[in-house]
């Protein structure tokens, strides 16, 4: 439990610092950390509140649909562009 409320800690941080400099719509987590989001995300979502501006702090974090297969559906959907279908 402490690794992860250290990981929590760190991707609060990290989603902060970007959402001070860039202000995106939203923050979507996916890959193999989304399958564990379970353990972590609502602590990252404090974390980052913490750590963000007043005008990003609403920011939602959410994740991902297609999970740890966003990759392979990616390089597949690249390989059908570049096959021209």
């Amino acid at each position: 439990l402490a690794a992860a409320d250290t990981m929590a800690d760190y991707l609060g941080r990290a989603l902060a610092l970007i959402a001070n400099v860039v202000d995106p719509e939203m923050f979507l987590i996916g890959g193999g950390a989304s399958a564990s989001a379970d353990v972590y995300l609502d602590k990252a979502r404090e974390y980052f509140q913490r750590y963000a501006l007043s005008a990003s702090r609403e920011t939602p974090i959410k994740v991902a649909s297609l999970g740890n297969d966003a990759g392979i559906i990616g390089a597949a959907y690249v390989a059908l562009r570049a096959a021209g279908k």
